[in-house]
């Protein structure tokens, strides 16, 4: 059943780009790099027709339980996020079936190398990347913001930060051990059956202390002072990413005095609806224009 629902999130992202997407310029299979094995990993760039010199960019990260899922069937996301005024690198990265953890993050850090190693030739802002993902992509992209500089970094464009500026994180799963406690996970038995089998394929070995392991892979294990503003938006009946994750993730950042916004769309389930939608356009729109959280700090 997360399988199901991940993939008509896909779908309708798909959908979307096919109805939208005749105005981006979009160059597909742009290689950003190859792991330690020598295998390349690519991604599609989406450049808005309109495009600015200088302007910011974006991080795509498709979901997919981090088993399934690629940069073509995240175009819709991507295309929404082009239409921010950001030039968008949809990435893909290595799933489950290929490499355990920490292979997908890996992969995130080394496209984020690249878009600021390549900054001129793509005419964008290195100091102005968000990430944005759904479901296991916001995952990643909330790691790309919480982790320390050095960790999980994989290889390529060495000694080019990894940071990232924004984080759009749509129903993210930021604490990892909700879905192997039954308890918390409050829901049917066949999702949290579903859902320990997942994250034991994400895990980086089979024995061990999954525990110590899930929380070493979850971004709320990480959240500091001085992280980016956040966007986190979860469903009200999401029960394959409960919001209760988000308001977990929420409290953090706005403990560690982080800049935070919530929001918990009522009556919807693990998807980025038009409600998510206007909440994401308001934080992008601050994002481009450097306004509110993004706005230059008096010295």
């Amino acid at each position: 059943m997360i399988t199901m629902l991940c993939a008509a999130l896909l779908l309708a992202c798909a959908a979307a780009a096919r109805a939208e997407g005749e105005w981006l310029r979009v160059d597909k299979g742009v290689s950003y790099g190859e792991t330690r094995e020598g295998r390349k990993l690519y991604m599609n760039v989406y450049e808005p027709p309109q495009k600015k010199p200088h302007m910011p960019a974006c991080i795509s990260i498709h979901g997919g339980s981090w088993k399934e899922g690629d940069a073509d069937g995240n175009a819709g996301f991507s295309v929404f996020l082009a239409r921010q005024g950001m030039m968008v690198f949809d990435i893909d990265y290595r799933l489950t079936t290929e490499a355990r953890w920490p292979a997908q993050i890996e992969d995130s850090k080394t496209a984020v190398r690249y878009v600021r190693s390549h900054c001129r030739e793509n005419d964008v802002d290195p100091d102005r990347i968000m990430a944005a993902g759904g479901s296991a992509g916001a995952h990643l992209a909330c790691l790309l913001a919480v982790l320390p500089q050095g960790k999980y970094e994989g290889v390529g464009w060495e000694g080019v930060s990894s940071s990232v500026q924004a984080v759009l994180n749509v129903v993210g799963p930021v604490d990892l051990n909700f879905f192997v406690d039954s308890e918390k996970m409050r829901t049917t038995s066949h999702f949290y059956e579903e859902g320990v089998q997942v994250i034991r394929m994400l895990a980086p070995s089979e024995e061990g202390d999954l525990a110590a392991m899930l929380r070493e892979m979850s971004p709320v294990s990480y959240v500091k002072p001085g992280v980016c503003p956040h966007c986190n938006c979860y469903g009200g009946i999401d029960e394959v990413v409960m919001y209760d994750q988000g308001e977990k993730y929420h409290r953090a950042l706005t403990a560690a005095g982080c800049v935070s916004s919530l929001y918990i769309a009522e009556g919807r389930g693990h998807e980025f609806s038009d409600d998510m939608k206007e909440r994401a356009q308001a934080f992008c729109a601050d994002f481009v224009s450097g306004a509110n959280a993004f706005a230059p700090r008096k010295q």
